[in-house]
């Protein structure tokens, strides 16, 4: 009886590390290879960078930071209103292909629900490029979707 139980307790040990080694490699080609892969692959534009809102109103400023790796986008916006001294926080995360980004946006807050989605079309313009769209967005003081058409952004130079 005592014979036949290490070869049993050798194969389980054996399977659970050859396990382990395997989820190991998965681990290290999904963050390591894949992303490398993509970004020698992506022939897109490079969006990374912090864009400010081209905006009428003086009371509100909003400015999204971008980081891309390949055709994927993830980030943060910023809107404050100068004004009421009010600042909402946002991450998004969103892809960039064939000369436009879209993305969700969502608060950083757990207590907020004023969720955005943005679509734009990036176009260059006098040596700078621009994304130029819309936004929608759940309105958090009364709860109904709403769209801002031609909504702008001009990249910052850096």
């Amino acid at each position: 009886m005592d014979g036949q139980i290490l070869p049993i307790v050798i194969g389980v040990l054996s399977s659970l590390l050859a396990t382990f080694f395997f989820l190991i490699l998965v681990k290290i080609n999904d963050d390591l290879f894949l992303p490398w892969f993509r970004k020698q692959v992506y022939k897109g534009v490079d969006i990374s960078g912090s864009w400010d809102a081209i905006l009428d109103a003086d009371s509100l400023h909003m400015t999204i930071s971008l980081k891309q790796t390949a055709d994927k986008v993830s980030g943060t916006f910023v809107q404050v209103d100068t004004s009421g001294q009010q600042t909402w926080t946002y991450d998004i995360n969103g892809y960039c292909r064939d000369g436009y980004f879209f993305a969700t946006v969502t608060p950083t807050l757990s207590d907020a629900i004023d969720y955005q989605t943005l679509l734009f079309k990036i176009y260059h313009k006098h040596s700078s490029l621009y994304f130029k769209g819309c936004i929608s967005f759940a309105d958090g003081t009364n709860g109904e979707v709403e769209t801002h058409t031609n909504a702008e952004f001009k990249k910052a130079k850096s």
